[in-house]
């Protein structure tokens, strides 16, 4: 009796721990936006928003001399896909010659979802059609492999110096049978559902999940809710659906819903809501001190594994080591950018870049942008900046609450030196806000001795200079290969020259007695890749050696020296963390964290716009999204497990397609600020000596 009675009193205690979780809720009509739009179309398009319906294969789009849009099918095989509401018979009818010299024959066989639908041969400008039965469609995306009998490069064949291997010219695809809708939409009425439509949304859900959908008596006529996870297919919850809350089965982690109208007539949802219960993160009690010293220290282009503190060389960074001794190394540390400027607008404000909007070289950063030197300004603080990077400029607004703002295109040691003669000479007694930017391993990679001597012997004098570097580029991967370990030789040296710098600073303020009482801070506004990627520099992607990052903070009078935070963390969680250890109020960024207060659902998120390539990553635990949004950044979206895969070779997107949804969901929400960021409205002045500094850094051509 009395284990029973144990038994009951802890089936008691677990029932009311569960009924003490808070429920949260995702309005699914305020996340539309944010989501996937198919709907059934009848022309494949070739350039422009459709296009991302051709999947491998193709050419980038060409012009025909009528004007008319073409791709080449590329090699033996091209692919694309098509939306389907309801299974029903269908034809598939595509324009297109071959690519041969004197009219030779093509032949074709084209199959879709897996089943033969036949062979064809054609000469010429040829409509070919293929009829789809209906038992071949299934209900969403539909895939067409053209499997073709040849494919010539024209340099090969002395038509020209394309070496592509070119199968035909394609003008047009269509496929006959499906309707021309309308994508799906939501308003202060809730959410449209057009006729042959689906709208796709994608969240990290409890185990409990469920879905909650309100509509008109009989507007769910047509409407029909999928789900799926990641390694199973998609399930049909309800069909028509009427107003009982739908479980959803055990997710307990990515889900993504198919809200599908069929072609017999759209739906209207007046309120879509998914819940689940889940226990709240913890906070973290910790202190704030009355107005310290804040000290923050960043090296440019500085990655994050070349520190002997985070798995580098022994003995290449011995002052940040020592600083992460005495302090907290957060060892997942993401950039909100792959280059400099929106990266040091983000963690100076505590804005994501699409919250501040200052997303290329030009702006000034915006009046509206809060800045964690004017709050430091206004509460008291002596400021004062040196920057070596002639894009963080007085003209560019970086000088907005300092003081004393000086741009110099100065060595590490130089810099630092100035700083530590500003920090001596004009203490009156008010605590200090100190930002120091230097630049030393930034290409080009010319270090100094006793460094160069030490980390880079025997590198040849001119390797590594920008005149090398600019020969290289675009050079096949068997002739830079050989100059990969001399370029991280030569980085390395230049670390080790900035830590020694970074070392003088660190003993100049404990000979002044203010180092324990000061918060000191390091940190890297981006990376630099050696073609792990095929690149080398930063501003070209968003992979790890571009965007994972150093970070150590020692706050005042710590005494977890030597904490290592291995959680996901970005830049714009260092403002609200300065502006908490020093008793000030934060500056406001949505996403923005406290680096010391614990979130398991944690997504960090970087973005990229430079040179017309652009693209964003999102990251939750060790998984990795990078998100294509322009041809030049990647072929198509990829999905890494850094855990298993660092180096980010195996994409997974295919997969883990709910996985992808899901973080590319993430990343299309964060995108969305950019709606309500300010607009920068002028363009930075260059002074002659910032101009020189950004041709010295390769940015601009002489005179250019």
């Amino acid at each position: 009796m009395t284990r029973l009675r144990a038994l009951a009193s802890a089936s008691l205690g677990l029932l009311a721990a569960c009924a003490a979780q808070p429920e949260r809720e995702v309005d699914l009509a305020a996340l539309a936006a944010h989501g996937e739009r198919r709907q059934e179309t009848r022309a494949v398009a070739l350039d422009g928003e459709g296009e991302r319906r051709l999947l491998a294969g193709w050419s980038r789009p060409e012009r025909l001399p009528d004007g008319r849009p073409f791709r080449w099918a590329l090699g033996e095989s091209s692919s694309f896909g098509f939306y389907c509401a309801a299974p029903r018979e269908l034809e598939l009818v595509l324009s297109l010659r071959p690519f041969a010299r004197g009219g030779a024959e093509q032949g074709l066989r084209c199959r879709v979802n897996g089943r033969e639908l036949g062979r064809r041969s054609f000469r010429g400008w040829s409509e070919l059609r293929f009829a789809v039965p209906a038992e071949a469609v299934v209900v969403g995306d539909n895939l067409v492999e053209l499997l073709w009998d040849h494919a010539a490069r024209p340099s090969e064949v002395g038509a020209s110096s394309d070496t592509r291997p070119l199968a035909a010219a394609v003008r047009a695809v269509a496929v006959g049978g499906l309707l021309d809708a309308e994508p799906a939409a939501a308003s202060a009425a809730g959410l449209l559902i057009p006729a042959a439509s689906e709208l796709r949304l994608a969240a990290h859900v409890g185990a409990d999940a469920r879905l909650a959908l309100r509509a008109p008596v009989g507007g769910a006529s047509h409407l029909e809710v999928w789900s799926r996870q990641d390694g199973e297919p998609w399930q049909r919850r309800c069909g028509p659906c009427g107003g009982r809350p739908l479980a959803l089965g055990n997710p307990e982690g990515p889900l993504e819903l198919a809200l599908r109208a069929g072609p017999g007539g759209a739906v209207r949802i007046e309120e879509a809501f998914l819940r689940w219960r889940e226990a709240p993160p913890v906070p973290v009690e910790l202190p704030s001190f009355a107005r310290p010293d804040v000290v923050l220290y960043v090296v440019d282009t500085l990655r994050a594994d070349r520190l002997g503190c985070s798995g580098g060389p022994e003995g290449i960074s011995p002052a940040i080591d020592g600083l992460a001794a005495e302090g907290a190394l957060f060892e997942r540390a993401v950039a909100q950018s792959s280059w400099t400027k929106p990266s040091m607008v983000s963690l100076l404000s505590g804005l994501l870049t699409t919250e501040h909007g200052v997303r290329a070289r030009e702006p000034v950063i915006p009046a509206a942008v809060p800045s964690l030197a004017e709050r430091f300004a206004a509460a008291g603080y002596r400021t004062g900046a040196f920057t070596a990077n002639a894009y963080l400029t007085r003209g560019a607004g970086f000088d907005r609450g300092f003081e004393h703002f000086e741009f110099a295109h100065l060595d590490a040691h130089a810099l630092t030196r100035r700083a530590i003669a500003w920090l001596r000479g004009g203490d009156d007694g008010r605590p200090v806000f100190l930002w120091v930017h230097t630049i030393d391993p930034h290409a080009p990679y010319e270090p100094r001795e006793p460094f160069r001597g030490r980390w880079a012997p025997g590198v040849p004098a001119g390797v590594g200079s920008f005149a090398h570097v600019r020969s290289l580029g675009g050079r096949p991967a068997a002739e830079t290969a050989p100059f990969i370990p001399q370029y991280r030789a030569l980085y390395d040296a230049e670390v080790a020259q900035n830590d020694a710098a970074f070392g003088e600073l660190l003993d100049a303020l404990r000979a002044a007695g203010r180092f324990d009482d000061a918060c000191v801070v390091l940190a890297s506004d981006h990376g630099e890749g050696f073609w792990e990627h095929g690149v080398n520099g930063h501003g070209w992607d968003l992979f790890e050696e571009a965007i994972h990052v150093p970070l150590v903070v020692k706050p005042p009078r710590w005494r977890r020296g030597g904490e290592r935070v291995g959680r996901l963390v970005q830049h714009v969680d260092l403002a609200p963390t300065l502006l908490r250890i020093t008793g000030l109020p934060p500056l406001g960024g949505a996403e923005a964290r406290d680096l010391f207060d614990p979130d398991p659902r944690r997504v960090v998120f970087s973005e990229m716009l430079y040179d017309g390539r652009a693209g964003f990553a999102v990251r939750a635990g060790e998984l990795k999204l990078v998100e294509p949004l322009s041809p030049g950044f990647l072929p198509r979206r990829a999905l890494f497990d850094l855990a298993a895969d660092p180096a980010e070779t195996s994409d997974l997107a295919a997969a883990r397609p709910v996985t992808a949804a899901w973080l590319a969901f993430e990343g299309r929400r964060r995108m969305a600020l950019l709606e309500q960021a300010p607009q920068p409205e002028t363009a930075a002045a260059l002074s002659t000596e910032e101009r020189r500094a950004l041709e010295a850094l390769g940015y601009l051509a002489p005179g250019g």
